[in-house]
């Protein structure tokens, strides 16, 4: 099955007024050191994050990215989705990167099979920090469009490059099934 191999994006998801609306919504939600599942301190992250949690305020933007989430998963992936995590908000200053991992496999995200990432940085803002999937696609790097969603299965190892100038701030969302993938 070719399909789970590859990644798709949508263009614009999110308006540059609909991205700072969200970025407004994230000033309020406290940031820590990332980690990585199972590991409380780990040199393979260093950016900061945070969750976004479902609010009568943040209702909007958890719906247009579940009805997104959907109609790709039903175009390209056919994955059997059954629940949405909370949302969670990454920002990579100078120097920061998550080293090539993928989003499931451990006990904890073994059902995770829909990977989300969208851009809130006007690529402007900031230098390096591209994302980068590697799939049985020829192009390996996402587009740095403020607003554009980028969508993968779960499985595929990624890793967000290093920031060397600037910030770069992100929103990511995991699909679940209720299996893992076999």
């Amino acid at each position: 099955m070719n399909h789970i191999q590859q990644w798709t994006e949508t263009p614009h998801l999110f308006s540059g007024v609909e991205c700072d609306q969200i970025q407004q919504q994230c000033a309020d939600v406290l940031l820590d050191r990332a980690t990585v599942v199972g590991v409380k301190k780990s040199l393979a992250r260093t950016c900061q994050s945070g969750w976004l949690e479902r609010s009568d305020q943040t209702a909007w933007i958890f719906d247009r990215i579940r009805e997104e989430a959907v109609r790709v998963n039903d175009e390209q992936f056919n994955f059997e989705l059954r629940h949405m995590e909370s949302l969670q908000y990454l920002e990579y200053g100078f120097g920061q990167f998550y080293a090539t991992h993928t989003d499931n496999g451990a006990k904890e995200v073994a059902t995770r099979k829909l990977t989300m990432v969208i851009q809130l940085s006007d690529p402007s803002e900031y230098l390096g920090g591209s994302l980068r999937i590697f799939s049985s696609l020829p192009q390996s790097h996402a587009t740095k469009g403020r607003g554009n969603a980028v969508f993968f299965p779960s499985h595929l190892p990624h890793r967000a490059n290093p920031v060397w100038q600037g910030r770069r701030k992100a929103l990511v969302a995991w699909f679940r099934g209720q299996k893992p993938l076999s």
